[in-house]
């Protein structure tokens, strides 16, 4: 830290001056737990006296009260000109003219099964947190969880002992077994399906901030910022095609064309294997979709004031000149 060189015990901070030679040394009765330099400044934990920081080699307290007693303090930063700390069982709170609140009132109950071991406050502001068996957990600058990346999806151990970010924004891991690198600004995420609950993907689609997978085992979707995928219910089988037509998610199946509604499918044509479907020019009630049996027709209309699709009949191959002359798909 500029001209001072810091060394941390497990009792005492030594203090050099690397130009004079100039020699300090901040003793603790109970114990220092971890240090840490936030901007310009050096903080530490206390056994007893809770966190200090040091003000030309000087220990004082942040806080005039007792709060961090019985919790260990894994990293401290500033975020929106507040203090930022991260315990290893208690969740992340911050801090501001003497007050302690938590960062995000939903944020530590999701934390609660986690212990913590190591963090990193990235280059983005966000937050990196290494657990001890869960991999690293990513917070946004808001304190809202958006990625987890453990052993079930490309971390080498569930261990984070340390975390450190590269010039290139890379994330290196000490793991309780061996280190990983990770890009974690990357375009690509990668997901092993190890237990072949998915299968084989044949259709993907972004629809309501969820990822839709349509596979040979059923249409499968999770949140963009949760990690596993749920399935659709009522879509076992194979999904061939998904398409948005009047903000309305249609799934089209081997065993026909469904709506889907909630993350729930309803069918509404039981016509086998709809391939594709789209809208036709000039007629808003009106879709076309392909099937094993060639093209057929869907028409929406109000019942009882409620919109429904329903199958209208199939274009046999004769007609379909006819049909082509007169409308526009």
């Amino acid at each position: 830290m500029e001209d001072w060189l810091l060394f941390q015990s497990l009792s005492r901070i030594y203090i050099y001056n690397t130009k004079t030679d100039q020699f300090k040394i901040t003793t603790s009765k109970a114990g220092i737990i971890k240090m840490f330099k936030v901007n310009n400044t050096i903080y530490y934990q206390d056994r007893v006296e809770g966190l200090l920081k040091l003000e030309n080699g000087v220990p004082k307290p942040v806080l005039q009260s007792n709060y961090f007693e019985n919790k260990i303090i894994v990293g401290v930063y500033t975020i929106k000109n507040n203090l930022l700390v991260v315990t290893q069982n208690h969740g992340v709170v911050t801090i501001k003219n003497n007050v302690v609140q938590d960062w995000d009132v939903n944020l530590n109950p999701q934390l609660s099964n986690y212990s913590i071991y190591s963090s990193l406050q990235l280059q983005d502001a966000s937050l990196l947190l290494g657990t001890i068996s869960n991999g690293i957990i990513q917070i946004d600058a808001n304190g809202k969880i958006f990625q987890n990346i453990n052993q079930a999806n490309g971390l080498g151990n569930n261990t984070v002992l340390s975390i450190f970010q590269d010039i290139e924004s890379n994330i290196w891991l000490a793991l309780d077994n061996g280190i990983n690198c990770i890009n974690i600004n990357s375009p690509f995420r990668i997901f092993n399906d190890d237990h072949g609950a998915l299968g084989t993907v044949y259709t993907t689609l972004i629809y309501d901030n969820t990822l839709y997978l349509g596979t040979n085992q059923g249409l499968f979707y999770k949140k963009i910022d949760k990690p596993d995928f749920k399935p659709v219910i009522n879509t076992n089988g194979q999904v061939w095609s998904l398409k948005i037509i009047d903000n309305q998610l249609f799934c089209g199946h081997n065993s026909g064309t469904f709506i889907i509604n909630n993350n729930v499918a309803k069918r509404i044509a039981s016509v086998e294997g709809t391939w594709d479907i789209k809208a036709i020019k000039d007629n808003p009630n009106l879709l076309i979709q392909g099937n094993y049996n060639g093209l057929n027709i869907l028409e929406k209309k109000m019942v009882f004031g409620n919109l429904e699709i329903r199958l209208k009949g199939l274009i046999i191959p004769q007609d379909f000149l006819s049909f082509q002359k007169t409308m526009k798909y």
